[in-house]
This record gives structure tokens, sequence and C-alpha cells, in this order.
């Protein structure tokens, strides 16, 4: 999956206007690869974290997400797996949070793009996604969720 969320357009132009020029700056590089139970980076703005949640029901496999590049205007990430054993339980999963300054509400948000894209390389796959979409007050947890599958 790779998530890009950019800033409200007039806050995107400010910021790239205000990067250096050239190529260097827009091209996508890894910056970050999380592999672990609870693996986390912050960054420019974004929180990334990879959660092994139910690692233990499968007989074998993995998950690693990446982040690709965090400039101002956005962040880009993905993540890949592959579980054996364990059917029709929840493995693991990925996410990245937009870190809101203390005090702000949700109400002076005017907008929060995003993107996301699902691709798999093999006809036997078995999974459930979900682009989920939480508030949280204390950092941890979420106060509100909204799970569009």
């Amino acid at each position: 999956m790779k998530l890009l969320l950019p800033l409200a357009p007039s806050l995107a132009a400010a910021a790239a206007a205000a990067l250096p020029k050239g190529p260097s700056v827009l091209e996508e590089r890894q910056i970050a690869t999380l592999c672990d139970q609870f693996g986390t980076w912050n960054g420019i703005g974004y929180t990334v974290s990879n959660n092994l949640y139910g690692e233990s029901s499968a007989t074998s496999g993995s998950q690693c997400t990446y982040v690709d590049s965090n400039l101002v205007v956005g962040l880009s990430w993905h993540t890949t797996w592959q579980w054996t054993g364990g059917a029709g339980i929840v493995k693991s999963y990925a996410s990245s949070a937009a870190n809101i300054p203390a005090g702000r509400t949700i109400s002076s948000i005017l907008t929060m793009l995003t993107t996301a894209t699902w691709t798999y390389s093999t006809s036997t796959v078995q999974a459930d996604v979900a682009y989920d979409l939480m508030t949280t007050s204390t950092g941890s947890g979420g106060s509100y969720e909204v799970m569009i599958w």
C-alpha cells in the first residue's frame, strides 16, 4: 500500500516554493524500513508504524513497512507482507498518522487529501483491505473511527 498525505493546495504550493529545485527533492527515496513489531518512524509532521498484530497466528511470514519520502508537502510509504497459516485471522497492518499540534481542533483542518493503492502479486491472496481513519487526543488508540472496506 502506498499512502500520500499532501497538505492543502495553498500550503503545499508555499512549501514547495521554499524547497530547493532539482529532481533529487522530488525523487521517491526510501528513508526508513520498519519490520519489527511496533516499529515506528517519526518525520516532518507524520508518524508511520508497523504492527505485527496477529503474527503468532501464522505458521510463517513477515511484514515490512517502508517510508519512501517525507517532505513538507506530504508523505509516501508502502508495505510488503507474506504470511502462511492461520487462515482468516489478522496478521498485521501498517499505519500512518498526521501529527496535529496540541490544542488544534479537527474543525480547523480544512482538507487532508490522501491516496491509497492496493496491489498484489499472486492469485492466491486472502486479505481484507481497509482504509481506516481515526482521531485521538492522546496519541494512541482511536477516539473516533471511520473504516472503509
